[in-house]
This record gives C-alpha cells, sequence and structure tokens, in this order.
C-alpha cells in the first residue's frame, strides 16, 4: 500500500513525530510514495476516541499569544492575502520551533487559515501541497475524531478535482487500497466511493467511474451526496455512450481503409455482435439519465423524497403548496414527456446552486434528445435561477445550448444576442464552456456565409482549447463539493 508523504528536513524529538509527520516549510519539495510496511504506524482512518472538545477550544486561545496569528487574520479580512499568508506561515515556524510543544490542533487550525489566503491567491501548486499536508497531520495526529480527517480529505479531493485529477486519482485509490486492511466507517466510505467516481469520471475513466459511483448510491449517502452522485451518474452514462460509440466509428473506419488499400485482407470481416450487444446495454441504461438528474434535484430540495410530511424540510425552506406542486410535476421521473406549458418558471422555487446546476444538465441532455420545449424550459429554470444562487458562471453552458436551439429554429438574431453575452460574460476567462461558445458562434457565422467571422471565432476556440486542458470540458459539467476552508 502507497500513500503521499513529503520530503522535509527537521530536528529530531520525540514531541514532533518525524517518521510520519512533516514540519511544513513553504518552500514545498515534491511528494513520493512510501510503504505502510516501512510505516505501519500510519493510517489514515485512525480509532475514535472521546473528543475533549473543551481542551482543543483551550488549545486554540493560546493562538492569542501570537502577533503574527492576530495580524494574519486582521488582513484575511481586509483582504490582504499576500500579507496574510506571510504571518500565518511566521505563525506556523514559530509552532514549530524546536522549543515549542508540538500541538497539532494549532497547526491544522493555523494551516487551514493559510489555505484560504492560498486558495483566493489561486496558488494551486502551494495550496495542493499544504491540503496534502493537512490531511496526513488531522489523519496521524488528531485522533480523537474521524472527521477532521474526512473534512481535509474532502477539500483534499475537492482541489484535486479542480486542478489534477490524474494525481487525485492515484491518491484516493491508494486510500482506498488500506480499506481492505484498515476498514473506512461505512459514513465516509460513501464519501470515498463519491470523490474517487467523481475524479474517474473528470478523467475519462468511465466504466470504473460508473462502478464507484453506483457503489456509493448503493450505500445510501445523505442527500446532498445523493444528489450529486446520480447528477455525476447521469453524465457518465451519456460520455460512456459517446465515446463507445465514437471507437466504433474509429475501428470500422480503419477496417474499411485497410481492406481498401488491401491490407489484413485474410482478417475475418469486422463482428458488430459484441458492439451491438454492448450498445443495447448502454442505451438502456441511458434510459435512467433524465430520472437520474430530476432524482438529483429531488434530493437536493426535497431532502430524502418528495413526501413533505415523512421528510419535512427545514423551516426556512418549506415551499408553498403551489410550489411543491409546479416542483413535483416537473420532478416526476416516471413520466416519459410532461407538459412543461403548464408550469411556470418562478414556482420551481429551487433553492440551491447544486439543483441549478442539475436543471442545466438536463436541459441539455433533453437538447441532445430532440425535446426541444422540455429542453427550453430547463436552460430558462437554470438561467432565471442561477442569479439568485450566483452561479451565473457555470450556467453560461445553458445560454449556449439555448442559442444552439434558436440557431436550429433559424432565429439568428436571438442566438447572437445570447452568444454575444455570453461572450462579453466570460472575458478573460480560461474555461471550456467558452470554448463552446466561440464554436456555436462560428457555427451561427457559417450558416449565414460570415466565413471571415466564422473562421477568427473558430481560430479563437482552437487557441484557447490548445491552452486548457482537454479534461476541463468535464470538469465543468459535473458536480463537485465546495471547499471547506474555514
Amino acid at each position: 500500500m502507497q500513500v503521499w508523504k513529503a520530503i522535509l528536513k527537521i530536528p529530531q524529538r520525540a514531541a514532533f513525530k518525524a517518521r510520519y509527520l512533516f514540519r511544513p516549510s513553504f518552500t514545498y519539495t515534491p511528494k513520493f510514495f512510501i510503504s505502510t510496511d516501512e510505516f505501519p504506524t500510519l493510517n489514515p482512518f485512525p480509532e475514535p476516541t472521546p473528543p475533549q472538545i473543551q481542551k482543543l477550544d483551550e488549545e486554540i486561545k493560546e493562538l492569542s499569544q501570537f502577533d503574527d496569528y492576530k495580524e494574519g487574520l486582521r488582513n484575511l479580512i481586509d483582504k490582504k492575502y499576500e500579507l496574510a499568508e506571510s504571518y500565518f506561515k511566521n505563525v506556523l515556524d514559530q509552532l514549530q520551533a524546536d522549543n515549542q510543544e508540538f500541538k497539532p490542533k494549532l497547526l491544522a487550525h493555523v494551516m487551514n487559515k493559510l489555505a484560504i489566503a492560498l486558495k483566493i491567491q489561486e496558488k494551486n501548486d502551494e495550496l495542493t501541497n499544504l491540503l496534502e499536508d493537512i490531511y496526513f497531520l488531522t489523519s496521524n495526529e488528531l485522533t480523537y475524531s474521524y472527521d477532521p480527517t474526512f473534512k481535509a480529505l474532502g477539500n483534499l479531493i475537492t482541489h484535486y478535482c479542480h486542478t489534477n485529477p490524474s494525481r487525485g486519482a492515484i491518491f484516493i485509490e491508494s486510500i482506498l487500497e488500506q480499506h481492505k486492511t484498515q476498514p473506512i466507517p461505512l459514513n465516509f466510505l460513501k464519501e470515498v466511493y463519491f470523490y474517487i467516481g467523481t475524479l474517474h469520471l473528470i478523467n475519462a475513466n468511465y466504466p470504473k467511474s460508473i462502478e464507484y459511483l453506483e457503489e456509493c448510491l448503493d450505500l445510501k449517502p445523505n442527500p446532498i451526496f445523493r444528489g450529486m452522485t446520480l447528477h455525476n451518474l447521469a453524465c457518465g452514462y451519456w460520455w460512456d455512450y459517446k465515446e463507445t460509440l465514437n471507437k466504433e466509428r474509429e475501428s470500422a473506419s480503419k477496417q474499411v481503409e485497410n481492406n481498401f488499400q488491401g491490407e489484413k485482407e485474410n482478417e475475418n470481416p469486422l463482428d458488430d455482435k459484441d458492439f451491438f450487444e454492448t450498445l443495447q446495454k448502454i442505451e438502456k441504461r441511458n434510459k435512467s439519465i433524465v430520472p437520474n438528474l430530476k432524482k438529483a434535484i429531488k434530493s437536493f430540495e426535497l431532502l430524502y423524497g418528495d413526501d413533505p410530511v415523512k421528510f419535512p424540510r427545514p423551516e426556512k425552506d418549506k415551499l408553498s403548496p403551489k410550489e411543491f406542486a409546479s416542483l413535483s410535476l416537473a420532478l416526476n421521473e416516471a413520466a416519459e414527456k410532461i407538459d412543461v406549458s403548464k408550469i411556470k418558471i418562478e414556482d420551481m422555487a429551487l433553492k440551491t446552486p447544486l439543483s441549478v446546476f442539475s436543471a442545466m444538465k438536463l436541459g441539455e441532455m433533453f437538447y441532445h434528445g430532440g425535446s426541444i420545449e422540455e429542453s427550453l424550459f430547463w436552460m430558462k429554470v437554470s438561467l432565471h435561477f442561477s442569479v439568485k444562487t450566483m452561479t451565473m458562471p457555470r450556467t453560461l453552458r445553458s445560454m449556449v445550448i439555448m442559442a444552439l436551439i434558436n440557431i436550429q429554429q433559424k432565429q439568428f438574431e436571438f442566438a447572437e444576442k445570447l452568444l454575444m453575452d455570453c461572450l462579453e460574460y466570460m472575458q478573460g476567462m480560461q474555461i471550456y464552456n467558452k470554448v463552446v461558445c466561440l464554436e456555436a458562434f462560428a457555427h451561427l457565422c457559417a450558416l449565414q456565409n460570415r466565413k471571415y467571422e466564422a473562421d477568427e471565432y473558430q481560430k479563437q476556440a482552437d487557441r484557447l482549447k490548445f491552452k486548457i486542458p482537454e479534461w476541463y470540458q468535464r470538469r465543468e459539467i459535473v458536480q463537485i463539493p465546495e471547499y471547506h476552508l474555514q
């Protein structure tokens, strides 16, 4: 079994367990793999002991003696993040001085403050190393509870999803491998399956992703993770279907080319039996994509189900009868087609960014399925509530899909206005949705015989596509938990 570890030169002292804990230097050296056979005490899932909350709180109060800590907090509040970063690093150096008693609780607390400053400044490489350090610190030293360990793990995997999913997949696979000998508590195993499934999804390893996400659902995660899992599983089903078709087309094309050129003449003709059996299985599975997305929104908005008596919502989030009726009708996953003209957009009453994002994906899937009326309905739902829930950057894709629908209906003027608004909003951004928008604009111009403009927009799309990793296009469509830094 292998886990990440830091290479750091530190003084040997009993209170500071240098054998498997690090002393952050903040000029980080690369991590590497070590074996737990070498370090048998390394356990990412420590046995819980009764929490000593009062003692821990008293330890945090000790930070008041560090002027740099107070200055770091003040600068963090004043949005002077570079200064805050410098002060927090000074505190960590002081906490780890040779004459200081090692106190992991204080160290983890300050490191989390530093992580906030690094994240806001988008210092991703340094933040990756710091979040790995926080995870190893909590998993090896803060044994009073599982919660700090999995909070640290959640932050780390969330960061991997946004910045380095390949590294993240290797890391969390190693965590899961330890489950064989050191079982992960069921409550947290659900989240581990979700994270590993999502990382594989972003890395385009769809079969493995689907396997883990389905495992997560079988373990019945809490409503929020259940909704995110259903959303990501829908994405996995669709992308796996598209990839299967693409591979078969490429295979058939090569076979035809080889036969045409007289190569491999003695080979048997292309046998499509296995392919069609696989395709039938995938297409059958695809019938659950739209229901899964609807269930995801239900999970976010109605907790465990759509029965407000059996599963009451918090008082502040309760729906009016009209809102509940509209939401229940629109989210009826058993109905093949719904008359969305009878539902007012504002009565949908979506309250979380997670729901708004799934509504966008739902609209996109209806678009691919040719259900234009339902696609427009969900795109409008997404855009209407994205303003209220502050998720506009991620739901700009709704405007692009709406523009493509209008192009299909030859409403070119309105489509162009939508695309122009998108490009104006995304000015300076390096995201894959901008590539999609630029390509849609190129398509629009080509249809109107505006060849020069079409070529220019396509060139912009190609240049941006070259600059950003290919996996960005998947990262921008999947549900990823928020960071929980405080």
